[in-house]
C-alpha cells in the first residue's frame, strides 16, 4: 500500500486491516467531534463503532477524482451521521428513551430505601406477602381499620366518621402506620 488512495480502495473492498489503518489515521477527527457533540448513553467504544462504520462507507463512496480530500469527506460524513443520531435521540416519539437510566448509574445498595427502581421478581412475592403480613399484624385493630380506609383513598373526615373517632385521632393513627411501615421496611432492608 503505497498511497492513501490505495489504502482507501483496499478498505472499500472490505479489508479490515486497511480499514483499521484508515480509522486510526483519522482518530483525532473522531475525538474532536466527540468533544463537540454529546450522544446520550454512548461510551467511547460506541463512538468508535459508529466512526468505523462511517469510515467504511466513506471509503466505498469516496470519489478519488474529487477535489475534496478523503479526510474532509470522512469528516463531513461522520459529522452528518452524528447529527442524525442526535436528531433521532431528540425526536418527539423517542422522548421516553431520555428517561432511561443506564444500569451502571443505578445505586443498587440504596434502591430499596429510595423509590424502588427494580420491580420484584415473581419469586420474591411470597417473601413480600409474608413481610406485609408481619407488618399488618404489628398494627392495632384501630390502625388496621384506618389503614384499610386510607388504602381505599378515603378522605380523613370520612375515615373519622366511619370509625367514630376524631379527625385528629385518625390522623395520628395514619402517622403511626407510616412510622411502623418505615421502621419495618428499614429493618427488613438491613
Amino acid at each position: 500500500m503505497t498511497s492513501l488512495d490505495d489504502v482507501i480502495r483496499v478498505a472499500a473492498s472490505g479489508n479490515s486491516d486497511a480499514l483499521e489503518w484508515l480509522f486510526q489515521k483519522y482518530l483525532p477527527l473522531l475525538k474532536s467531534l466527540q468533544h463537540r457533540y454529546y450522544l446520550r448513553l454512548y461510551d467511547y467504544d460506541d463512538w468508535c463503532q459508529e466512526a468505523r462504520l462511517i469510515c467504511y462507507h466513506s471509503a466505498q463512496q469516496y470519489d478519488h477524482n474529487s477535489h475534496l480530500s478523503f479526510g474532509r469527506f470522512y469528516q463531513m460524513q461522520l459529522q452528518h451521521h452524528i447529527i442524525n443520531l442526535i436528531r433521532r435521540q431528540l425526536a418527539q416519539k423517542r422522548q421516553v428513551d431520555r428517561l432511561q437510566i443506564p444500569v451502571e448509574q443505578v445505586d443498587l445498595e440504596n434502591a430499596y430505601l429510595k423509590k424502588s427502581l427494580l420491580r420484584p421478581l415473581p419469586s420474591d412475592w411470597a417473601a413480600i406477602n409474608c413481610d406485609l403480613m408481619q407488618y399488618w399484624q404489628s398494627l392495632s385493630q384501630f390502625e388496621q381499620r384506618v389503614m384499610l380506609l386510607v388504602l381505599e383513598s378515603t378522605e380523613l373526615s370520612a375515615i373519622a366518621k366511619q370509625i367514630a373517632c376524631t379527625e385528629s385521632q385518625a390522623n395520628c393513627a395514619i402517622a403511626r402506620c407510616r412510622t411502623k411501615l418505615r421502621r419495618y421496611l428499614y429493618q427488613g432492608s438491613s
